[in-house]
């Protein structure tokens, strides 16, 4: 078969992409059913995938939709053809193709193969104009952020507003204002990418649909309210009201609502009590809403002319619907006065009338719960799986013209009022606001500036001497006049005070992100990672040689990669140091990048470190970093198998999966992040910036999350990454029980590196440990079968290797499918890929590129936006190799080298333990790494170990249960086989969660036995202090050890020296 055409190329000028040109009638994919000959089938083009298989070719696999059912086309194609094949077959693009539907036995059901020819062509999918001269505003919409409701982007809803020509837009979320940040962020972002539009005159109105009680009910007072209780107003009934935000007073107050109802009035859901509202009204713009409103639910209800009029006074205006909306109504017995359309029109008649008698504006929403009529599916989806059994309504953004037709009922001038004048009028009441402040907000730390350039030259000068060489000097003094300079030197403060906190309690802290990048955070003991580039230093006369033979041979690796040497001065063995990172990593070139310091700490004291730093900024200036789950591949899949159960309904993988993709970004959830603090500055007020409410709003949690998700307020306010990380807790466990002083340990041992070359350093063969042909299990960053199988790959030969290799193994798609292939092919070597995004920056300036276009680059890479046309043409001037070019497009996320050296410091150190200390070691990750541990499988001897893992060995998948106690077996198997014994558990000796050195055995916790959890264990460790166990029924009376514990006890003979009852006899009773 012919590839493109004749000449194997494709014109830009013609639409024939593969084969032959063909002409026909396409049959709709709906229509499909079984295997056909010769047919032509068009739509979108989505799930695009390349698959590489032998002999230079690849399988090229994608969907085609007409968004009513899906058919998957496999073509397979050389791999010169798929450069020309990817500029028209991508996700996105119309085509039309000619082949015939098969049945593939790979997939299991039929497929469009045996391709003749592919055509691009127009978007073939219904665009709805709005061609009204006069546009409305949508003062009612919904985005995905409704959580399990909405299912559109904002980014889709806004854009199409303003390309139909709407002046605002308003989003009225469920009870909360989640998408406000990411709506505006998109208004910039076009803006910035198209500067002739004039989008930035759109106006995006924030609101919320909220959750409405009515306290004042029966004439209560402010008095009465307080009596009443919040408990008794959050089982009041809810109604459905719309706030929209005026002015910059009512966005604050909005957020304020959002914050009490969150935090104060939440039952099921977010509840505003209306005595709440009234009090924060100003700046506030308040509607009726839906047929949920209580106008609405008051005039079904046949509520008397007063109690209507009350509610009318309190809402600034009316809002009616399109009568499909409420069609659920119909055939509903509780609805006991619709019976009919008609009935339906006679209420948002009633309304109209209404707003007439009392002056309120009425005004006319389609309660938008998605984009387009077709994208009604996935919602269906939703609430049938939620066990809603009638019709959805049709709840898609009406055009202009769509909603004049809808109430032409009303007259042709009263619907133009409705539809066009009075949102409009409304829309212009509110003001252009963001929904976040513009400017930064960090804490300030008083003669923070002063403290700190003190701080990094003092310890700069004990290492380096008072003369300090150049290559420091000069760096120390950019980077600190780029940190005052931009105000982050109180950031810089507050990271050194909880590190040193840490240190204090007798833990070690590891860096994360590119604080590594930094001289000054390494001056000031934030990070152990010293940017600069390798060199040797004295520890004793200062002499330090950044430019000799040697160092010149690591450059660009690290300093522990240099071969041991003793000063020329004083004769003292030379210390080594450097990983060669430039600080732009961290702040840009003009410094002007957001900082971000990340710390790893210990996890036995995080909950601590975060307390300090409520101590240090005050109770009420510290909040929980909020985030906001989606649903996930796995149980949006569930929900369109359910949902097509429910149906009866049939449908190809490839549709399930077009389905399954629309389901991307819905909430089902807030909560925290792990380790994320954002400060707020004393004297600044929280609702100037988020909302707060409990991470998934669970109120017994101790701290208060933002309600944005943190990423839209990192900006403005700073955000303390303090994780909690077990290698701390690890080498500290080891330096307990070692005496050794783990930052004294050497990352340049020999017989460490030898760990990464085979098992002969254990003095093991890897027959002894199920094939495994390194030593590194058990190691932080290399103990996985992804790594060690990078390990077996790359071979790695000194300290700078495994940097590089940490950072491909955090990367995503940096090494499968790209780096791993260019070594294996021999195009590329483990030190000259891309491995960390520092090396992008580096190699670019290296090869002439300018360092903003450099840095650029690097960022857009990182981040998996590939590369620009621009950047490209700047890569193809510099001479930049193809095959590096195209490793850039392929990368998704890029680690940083600073992160990646502060991992590989960490594993080092453990690595040196493993190798001097075994017991130590093998007693530390058992007690601190282990995820799941059974006395019974792995420590009753080798030959119960090795059944237990020839079992998991044979299965194909594990689950994740089954997968921790897997490693936890292979750790005890590799134990075992460098003949380190284990030391029965003796109920006087044994520790609740830690595993204990006696003599040269390793003896278990009470917690590796299975049922005996660490409580248990202190319980018994505890009583044993008081007195001895003087029978098994004393042990389980004062242990509260269940039976099923005791008998596993007993089965252990863990117990055997404590008397059973029916062995006592009358003497074991007698004084």
């Amino acid at each position: 078969m012919n590839a493109l055409n004749e000449d194997h190329k494709v014109s830009v000028n013609t639409s024939l992409v593969y084969g032959r040109r063909f002409e026909g009638k396409a049959i709709p994919v709906s229509e499909i059913y079984g295997e056909m000959q010769s047919v032509i089938v068009e739509g979108r083009v989505f799930c695009y995938e390349r698959r590489p298989i032998r002999n230079d070719k690849a399988l090229l696999t994608f969907g085609i939709t007409d968004l009513k059912d899906s058919i998957k086309v496999k073509l397979f194609i050389t791999n010169k053809e798929i450069p020309a094949m990817e500029q028209y077959i991508r996700d996105g693009a119309f085509l039309r193709i000619k082949g015939s539907i098969v049945y593939d036995f790979y997939d299991k059901e039929i497929c469009l193969q045996k391709i003749t020819g592919i055509m691009t062509m127009p978007n073939n999918n219904p665009i709805r104009k709005d061609h009204s001269e006069k546009k409305r505003v949508e003062l009612h919409c919904h985005t995905k952020k409704s959580a399990l409701d909405g299912v559109s982007d904002v980014s889709d809803l806004i854009k199409q507003a303003y390309d139909w020509g709407m002046p605002a837009l308003a989003i009225t979320d469920h009870a909360v204002v989640q998408a406000l940040t990411e709506g505006y962020q998109y208004i910039c972002s076009y803006k910035n990418k198209h500067k002739d539009s004039d989008i930035d005159k759109f106006k995006l109105i924030l609101g919320v649909e909220g959750y409405l009680v009515d306290d004042y009910g029966n004439e209560l007072n402010d008095k009465d309210l307080e009596g009443l209780g919040k408990d008794t107003i959050k089982h009041l009934p809810s109604s459905h009201v719309v706030i929209l935000a005026r002015n910059e007073t009512g966005r604050i107050n909005l957020y304020k609502l959002i914050s009490e109802s969150h935090l104060n009035y939440f039952y099921r859901k977010p509840l505003i009590p209306k005595s709440l509202l009234a009090n924060y009204r100003d700046g506030l713009i308040i509607g009726s809403a839906c047929c949920a409103g209580e106008l609405y639910k008051a005039i079904l209800a046949g509520e008397d002319k007063v109690e209507i009029k009350k509610i009318v006074d309190f809402y600034d205006y009316l809002e009616i619907q399109p009568v499909s909306n409420n069609y659920f109504m119909i055939p509903d017995e509780k609805y006991t006065n619709i019976k009919s359309e008609d009935d339906l029109r006679s209420i948002n008649m009633e309304i109209v009338r209404l707003g007439e008698i009392y002056g309120k504006p009425v005004v006319a929403t389609s309660d938008a719960h998605y984009l387009n009529p077709e994208d009604g599916i996935l919602r269906e989806v939703i609430l049938t799986v939620k066990g809603m059994d009638e019709e959805p309504a049709p709840l898609y953004l009406r055009t202009t013209d769509e909603m004049l037709s809808e109430f032409k009922y009303l007259g042709e001038d009263k619907a133009r009022e409705v539809v066009i004048e009075n949102t409009n009028h409304i829309a212009d009441l509110c003001e252009h606001i963001s929904p976040v402040r513009p400017d930064k907000c960090p804490p300030v730390i008083k003669n923070s500036d002063e403290t700190l350039r003190n701080v990094c030259y003092e310890k700069i000068h004990s290492l380096y001497g008072d003369m300090l060489p150049t290559i420091v000097e000069d760096r120390l003094e950019k980077e600190l006049n780029s940190i005052i300079g931009n105000g982050y030197a109180s950031l810089y403060a507050i990271a050194r005070k909880l590190v040193e906190k840490s240190v204090q309690k007798g833990y070690l802290v590891g860096s994360r992100g590119s604080v590594g990048s930094s001289f000054a955070a390494f001056a000031s003991g934030i990070t152990e990672v010293n940017p600069l580039p390798p060199h040797y230093l004295c520890p004793k006369c200062k002499y330090s040689d950044f430019l000799s033979e040697d160092v010149a041979m690591v450059k660009g690796g690290s300093g522990y990669d240099l071969p041991d040497k003793i000063c020329p001065v004083c004769g003292t063995p030379l210390r080594k140091d450097g990983f060669d990172i430039p600080f732009e990593i961290f702040l840009g070139f003009d410094g002007d990048k957001e900082p971000d310091i990340d710390l790893n700490f210990s996890g036995r004291i995080q909950s601590t470190i975060h307390k300090y730093t409520e101590e240090i900024f005050g109770k009420g200036n510290c909040f929980k970093a909020g985030t906001i789950s989606s649903l996930g591949p796995k149980t949006a899949y569930g929900y369109v198998k359910k949902y097509l159960e429910i149906k009866g309904i049939s449908k190809r993988s490839i549709e399930i999966q077009r389905l399954v993709d629309g389901f991307e970004g819905v909430k089902n959830g807030t909560g925290q992040h792990p380790g994320g603090i954002v400060i707020l500055p004393k004297g600044e007020n929280i609702y100037s910036f988020t909302p707060l409410q409990y991470p998934a709003n669970d109120s017994n949690s101790y701290f208060i999350t933002t309600h944005f998700d943190y990423h839209s307020i990192d900006h403005n306010l700073l955000k303390l990454d303090l994780l909690g990380h077990d290698d701390p807790t690890m080498l500290r466990f080891l330096n307990d029980i070692t005496g050794v002083n783990s930052i004294d340990v050497p990352f340049n041992d020999d017989r460490v590196m030898a760990l990464f070359k085979g098992t002969d350093v254990l003095d093991i063969t890897p027959d002894q440990i199920g094939g495994t042909k390194v030593g590194t299990i058990g190691l932080p960053e290399f103990g996985t079968d992804f790594a060690m199988s990078m390990i077996l790959d790359a071979k790695p030969q000194m300290f700078s290797d495994l940097v590089r290799l940490a950072g491909l193994s955090h990367g995503t798609d940096v090494w499968l499918g790209n780096a791993k292939d260019l070594i294996y092919s021999g195009i590329t070597t483990l030190r000259s890929c891309i491995c960390c995004r520092d090396d992008i920056m580096t190699y670019l300036i290296e090869k002439g590129i300018d360092k903003s276009t450099s840095f650029r680059i690097m960022e857009s890479v990182r981040k998996g936006k590939g590369l620009s046309g621009q950047m490209e043409t700047a890569m193809k001037e510099a001479g930049i190799p193809e095959w590096y070019m195209d490793s850039c497009r392929k990368i998704k996320y890029m680690f940083p080298k600073a992160h990646a050296a502060a991992y590989v410091m960490m594993a080092c150190r453990i690595a040196y333990f493993k190798i001097y200390y075994p017991q130590a070691f093998y007693a530390a990750w058992f007690s601190i790494r282990a995820n799941s541990l059974n006395y019974e499988k792995m420590f009753c001897g080798h030959d119960v170990l090795e059944e237990h893992l020839a079992e998991y060995r044979s299965k194909k998948y594990l689950t994740a249960s089954e997968s921790d106690e897997y490693t936890a077996l292979r750790v005890a198997e590799e134990m075992y086989a460098r003949n380190i014994e284990i030391a029965p558990i003796d109920l006087k000796m044994a520790h609740p969660s830690n595993f204990t050195i006696v003599g040269e055995r390793v003896m278990p916790s009470f917690s590796s036995i299975c049922g005996l959890g660490e409580k248990a264990g202190e319980m018994i460790v505890n009583e044993l202090r008081i007195r001895p166990f003087s029978s098994i029924s004393d042990f389980k009376k004062r242990t509260k050890c269940s039976q099923m514990v005791i008998d596993t006890l007993l089965r252990l003979g863990l117990l055997k020296d404590l008397p059973n009852p029916k062995q006592l006899s009358i003497f074991d009773f007698m004084e």
